[in-house]
């Protein structure tokens, strides 16, 4: 916990005073302001997310609830975290908990509140408030305004005997062979000159930290290269692609690129598998990251510090890019919709798939497949460049099929890997809400984590090996083929 601000006792009085006036406020009904509607730049903490998301399933063995707030934060002198149960009449509180107390632990800008054993139940809704004045900014000292528990349900999660609903969506067990020649087709097409351009791009803001305006310049970058290709192709304002920023709490946005599918046809060139089961309103996501970060010094360059992020994550963003106008060069229509996601706040814990893959779990969004793209371009050892395949919190079926799909369209073998918490990425969100989801990357979690530049100013693109990313982006197209279904030509 950071040391708090000094303050005289007249000082310290007030800030109490105050911030009991505004838990009282808040027992009684009173209207204040929530974390949604305190402006960007107001005068208090800003929540940014809470864990478990809003609306959501959660398994009864949840053992904690996370706030991650807009600044770094301390405990405040009076209010408690409340967990509710949702339908009763009057409102029943099932356990309070003081703000100071063994139950909550505050570190920077993250809260994150001990739950007992035994406290939730399957088939409840819950759901928290936290007091206003409970806790307050470290600079400045304003009072977080708190999140109350009313009808509205702005923190309410569902408990499910076994968490978040598995979506059992139907991926193909085997490669179909006569998609081998598209497979080759679209990956001689792909340009490694167009990709490290973008990264050279991406790289040449100060960084593209999630809460800063060069992500949001970078974000809006990206966005307008997008619309850019489907200008070029003939393909833009037509119903099936979309280009959609996707706003979150923070400044910076995700991006989701949509390319909808047809459903299925006689004739197509298909697996078969997605010939007999596909439709339209099955979605097959490939996500990579935006935003960047400067970890050097711990309280200085998480925000400010140089993070030009050309490998970290600009080589799979490039990748998405460069895909995506292959894509729609060759005029190819879809069986499957593709989403191409490219999120901001991966570096701050997940927070924007998190963001976007609970609001697609609420919205029961049919994504059949999840494959994240996190750092393609190190190559740690040139003599055993291989692909890195992640084992936790991925899919059984899918990671059966990435190997069939290295096997068949890749230059490299792959190597099993366990990130074991040290590399975690967006592929997580979608676990996390029951879907199927895979991870592969430049390399094991080794090559991932040490040796490379990464979360530093020197991740730029001489470090980048614009060969390895083409081989391992073999793969991630082989695999998004493989499911999605290509169905005819559109020219």
């Amino acid at each position: 916990m950071s040391a708090s601000p000094r303050r005289t006792p007249a000082a310290a009085g007030l800030v109490w005073l105050v911030a009991a006036l505004l838990a009282t406020g808040a027992r009684f009904g009173l209207a204040l302001p929530t974390p949604a509607d305190t402006p960007r730049g107001g005068l208090g903490p800003v929540v940014y997310r809470v864990f478990p998301d809003p609306g959501t399933l959660v398994a009864p063995a949840l053992a904690k609830l996370d706030l991650e707030f807009s600044e770094p934060i301390e405990t405040g002198f009076v209010g408690n975290v409340t967990v509710w149960a949702v339908g009763s009449s009057p409102a029943l509180a099932v356990w309070a908990t003081a703000v100071v107390s063994p139950f909550v632990w505050v570190l920077g800008a993250s809260v994150t509140v001990d739950l007992p054993s035994g406290l939730l139940h399957a088939g409840n809704r819950y759901q928290v408030s936290v007091d206003a004045g409970g806790f307050f900014a470290s600079k400045g000292g304003a009072l977080f305004a708190g999140i109350a528990a009313s009808d509205a349900c702005e923190w309410c999660f569902d408990v499910n005997e076994k968490g978040p609903v598995f979506h059992n969506s139907t991926v193909p067990a085997t490669l179909s062979p006569q998609l081998a020649p598209l497979v080759a087709a679209v990956n001689g097409d792909l340009r490694g000159s167009n990709m490290r351009d973008t990264m050279v791009k991406l790289s040449s803001y100060y960084n593209r930290f999630f809460a800063s305006d060069t992500g949001v310049a970078a974000a809006k970058w990206v966005e307008q290269q997008y619309v850019t290709v489907a200008q070029a192709a003939g393909r833009l304002g037509k119903d099936d692609i979309s280009v959609t920023p996707f706003e979150h709490a923070w400044k910076m946005p995700s991006l989701v690129v949509r390319i909808r599918g047809g459903g299925g046809g006689s004739g197509d060139v298909a697996n078969a598998n997605v010939n007999a089961n596909s439709s339209a309103d099955e979605v097959v996501v490939l996500g990579a990251h935006l935003d960047s970060i400067n970890r050097q010094n711990w309280t200085i360059n998480v925000q400010t510090g140089r993070a030009p992020g050309a490998n970290d994550d600009g080589s799979a963003v490039a990748f998405q890019l460069e895909f995506f106008r292959v894509l729609l060069a060759r005029g190819l229509r879809l069986r499957r919709t593709l989403e191409l996601h490219v999120y901001s706040g991966e570096e701050e814990g997940l927070y924007g798939s998190a963001d976007v893959a609970a609001d697609y779990a609420r919205r029961n969004v049919n994504v059949v497949a999840m494959l994240q793209l996190d750092q393609m371009g190190f190559l740690r050892n040139p003599s055993h460049e291989v692909i890195g395949l992640f084992t936790d919190n991925t899919d059984a079926e899918l990671r059966a099929l990435m190997k069939l799909v290295v096997g068949a369209y890749a230059t490299i073998p792959y190597e099993e890997s366990n990130e074991n918490h040290r590399a975690d990425s967006d592929f997580h969100s979608w676990t996390n809400n029951g879907y199927r989801a895979m991870y592969i990357a430049e390399g094991p979690v080794d090559d991932i984590v040490y040796g490379n530049a990464k979360h530093s100013p020197h991740d730029v693109i001489d470090g980048v090996s614009i060969s390895h990313v083409l081989k391992v982006g073999a793969a991630a197209v082989g695999f998004v083929l493989e499911v999605v279904g290509p169905a005819a030509r559109s020219n």
